[in-house]
């Protein structure tokens, strides 16, 4: 059990080490989606997606993301990589944690709690979250 929470710990590590940067931001929940602090939000212009927003810095190209929840239960969610029109050039849902390169011309990373109902067992316990952070880390 401690072997597996040590590898656990050193996986969720290894992405951070050669961040360029990274971002935290707060939620608290209603109907499945994250509605963020005003004060804590990145302007996206007119990109409307519920949730929270990062911007993309010149030079960046891989993303990792984590949901920490106040219940301490996996949370879901969902993320949504899009150009500067706007336009969705990537989508995943995931369960508390997940990587992903970003394609060129991605601008923002939205993400939002996602309904587990809909389907991601590991997350199952904790359908649409209570409050906690989402963390970007960008490379």
């Amino acid at each position: 059990m401690r072997i597996a929470l040590v590898l656990l710990l050193v996986a969720l590590a290894t992405p951070h080490a050669a961040a360029t940067h990274s971002e935290t931001r707060s939620y608290v929940t209603a109907e499945g989606l994250a509605y963020i602090a005003l004060a804590t939000v990145v302007d996206c212009g007119s990109v409307a997606i519920g949730g929270t927003c990062f911007a993309v810095q010149a030079g960046e190209s891989r993303v990792a993301l984590q949901i920490t929840d106040a219940s301490g239960l996996p949370t879901a969610g969902n993320m949504q990589v899009t150009d500067a029109s706007g336009a969705t050039i990537l989508s995943t849902i995931f369960c508390a944690t997940t990587e992903a390169d970003l394609p060129a011309g991605a601008t923002h990373v939205h993400v939002a709690l996602y309904d587990t109902a809909l389907g991601i067992p590991a997350c199952s316990l904790n359908a649409g979250g209570t409050t906690g952070t989402i963390t970007a880390w960008f490379g």
